[in-house]
């Protein structure tokens, strides 16, 4: 199975952007094009601030979310704030999401962690790419 490393999809428009504290404003599944499309603000630097981009996943294979954790829904700042990221499996990941049990080789498991939430998302894909807005 492959394997996703967020960071790397970013080119060096920004160069200290990172997916760490990203916010995901909205998701968008096509169903029939198996894509997963999330509306991203990522941190730049002191100077730039914060730069919204689009990040897309296609072939997807699998999409799972774990409700809140907590009982923090009225502070919800209505963003996905993502606080973790990586490769599943990983022993260190406590989900209580039921994954797939087979999974083709051309496709990675990846989990998300949200703050606000408390909780997890994991997406199985063939292939993903970000993009800056202009």
């Amino acid at each position: 199975m492959k394997e996703l490393v967020l960071q790397s999809l970013l080119d060096d428009r920004y160069p200290h952007a990172s997916f760490h504290d990203a916010y995901f404003s909205k998701i968008e599944f096509d169903y029939v094009e198996r894509t997963a499309v999330f509306r991203a603000r990522l941190w730049t630097d002191m100077e730039e601030g914060c730069a919204d981009g689009t990040l897309t996943f296609s072939g997807v294979l699998f999409f799972a979310a774990e409700p809140p954790r907590n009982d923090r829904t009225a502070e919800w700042e209505w963003e996905l704030w993502l606080t973790d990221d990586g490769p599943l499996p990983d022993p260190t990941v406590q989900l209580e999401l039921k994954l797939p049990a087979k999974l083709p080789d051309d496709c990675f498991l990846h989990y998300l962690f949200f703050s606000y939430t408390s909780s997890f998302a994991v997406i199985a894909a063939r292939e993903a790419r970000f993009a800056w807005d202009a």
